[in-house]
Formats: structure tokens, C-alpha cells, sequence
């Protein structure tokens, strides 16, 4: 995503906190020697979200997410590289000029090496229900990544019961991506199919599997499972039997 988009609130979701939280994120880095064109764009971005949050449009998002107790607005910037001096001064005037109406704002750095697992699970929550709209009851995010092989969808139930299946947007991809591999560690590698199962915005679990990718789910080539377990390889115990009789032996 970015922040150029300013017609658009990227993400709407509420904190431990009671808090709307408006989220937008850049996915382009504040290092290149044009960052003056992200200041601009990050400028017309968070002025779009604070009339959201001023006018009320803001609530009723939050509304239509089921969200009716709201205690304040937060506007939050993610990106993988720190923000320009420009960007984190319109920060602090936020701050600084409108707190006392409720409305705050700050930055969170995504790289790899500050976000955590329970960070990247919001944000596919987030791109889940922006994905599947206002009109649902229930509904279960799957996912399948393996090798080069990469497959993810929602199943939802609407309130009238009917059951629809939405595709998984590219940004949803990205951040299951991101999310397999902060996952990983030497032992286990990484999962291979996950689900996150959603009842509210601010109510869901999450099944990430090492070892089993379900019928239902889309199966891997054996090249896949080769490039899979070279990519993120893992302790021969840890290699499922299944695995072992398509492949033959890994490396851990």
C-alpha cells in the first residue's frame, strides 16, 4: 500500500485501548533521495484522516465494523524505514493541536526485526474485513504458502446465512508472506497452511500448521515442497512423514 492514496483509509480497527485506530501504510522508503514527494503525500493522507475523524465519517466505519463504544481516534503511520523529519513533525503538531479533541497520532516501524507476530495477525484481520465488507456474521481466512506456491481466501457468512468465498487481495498475500517469515525459526522451519478464524474485528483466533495442509486446501507440487523446505529448513524430526514420502530426505 500507500500513502499517495488519500481517498482511501487503508485500515480501520479498534485498540485494547477502546480506540478507533486509522491506519495508513507506506510501503516505500523514506531513504530515497526523492522522500520529499512521500512528505507531500503523507501530508494530504493524514489532513484526509483527521476530516474523517473530525466529521464523524471515521465512527461510522468504525460502526459498521460493529465497533459502538469508541473512546478516541488514533492515526497511525507504519513503514519499514523511519520517517523523514517533515512526516514526524506533522506527528507532533497532531499531537501537540489535537488531543484535547480526541485525536492522536504517532508511528510504528514493520521491519522485520521491530514488528511481532501478534502485529502482522491485526493487519491480516484488518485486510481481511476491508476485504469482505460490513455484511457478515462469521468468517475464516485461509492460507496456503508453499515453495512458490501461494493460495489464500475468505469464506464468510453473511447475516442472511448465504456463505460467499472472496479472494485474497495482494496486499493480504504480502502480509501472510511477511508473516510466514518472521514465523520461522531453525527448529520447526515454518508453517506451511494457516486459518484465522474472525467472529469481530477485535475478536479472533489464529492455527498456523508445521505440518499438515488439509484436503480442502490447494496441494503442493513436490518442487514446491523441495523449495519450501530449502527455504525454511528445519530438524529431521521436525520434517512430517509425508513430506519425507514425497521427497525423500531434507536438510535441517
Amino acid at each position: 500500500m500507500s500513502v499517495s492514496e488519500y481517498d482511501r483509509i487503508d485500515q480501520i480497527f479498534v485498540s485494547r485501548e477502546g480506540r478507533l485506530v486509522l491506519a495508513m501504510s507506506e510501503e516505500r522508503s523514506y531513504r530515497l533521495e526523492d522522500a520529499h514527494l512521500l512528505d507531500e503525500d503523507f501530508r494530504n493522507k493524514i489532513n484526509a484522516y483527521i476530516e474523517a475523524a473530525r466529521t464523524g465519517y471515521a465512527h461510522r466505519l468504525g460502526n459498521e465494523y460493529g465497533v459502538t463504544e469508541i473512546s478516541g481516534v488514533d492515526i497511525v503511520l507504519y513503514s519499514r524505514t523511519k520517517p523523514s523529519d517533515t512526516v514526524l513533525r506533522l506527528i507532533s503538531r497532531v499531537n501537540d493541536e489535537l488531543t484535547e479533541e480526541g485525536i492522536r497520532a504517532r508511528w510504528e516501524s514493520i521491519a522485520s526485526e521491530d514488528v511481532g507476530i501478534d502485529v502482522i495477525e491485526r493487519a491480516l484481520v484488518n485486510e481481511s474485513i476491508r476485504l469482505i465488507g460490513s455484511d457478515w456474521k462469521i468468517a475464516l481466512m485461509w492460507a496456503s504458502l508453499i515453495g512458490r506456491d501461494g493460495a489464500a481466501g475468505i469464506q464468510v457468512e453473511r447475516h442472511d446465512g448465504s456463505i460467499v468465498n472472496v479472494r485474497a487481495s495482494e496486499g493480504l498475500l504480502i502480509l501472510l508472506s511477511e508473516h510466514k517469515r518472521v514465523f520461522a525459526n531453525s527448529l520447526r522451519g515454518t508453517w506451511l497452511t494457516g486459518q484465522v478464524l474472525m467472529k469481530r474485528a477485535d475478536n479472533y483466533s489464529s492455527q498456523f500448521s508445521y505440518s499438515e495442509v488439509p484436503d480442502w486446501m490447494p496441494q503442493p507440487t513436490d518442487d514446491n515442497l523441495r523449495i519450501e523446505f530449502a527455504m525454511y529448513p528445519r530438524e529431521a524430526g521436525e520434517v512430517p512423514v509425508w513430506v519425507r514420502e514425497r521427497i525423500g530426505g531434507t536438510q535441517g
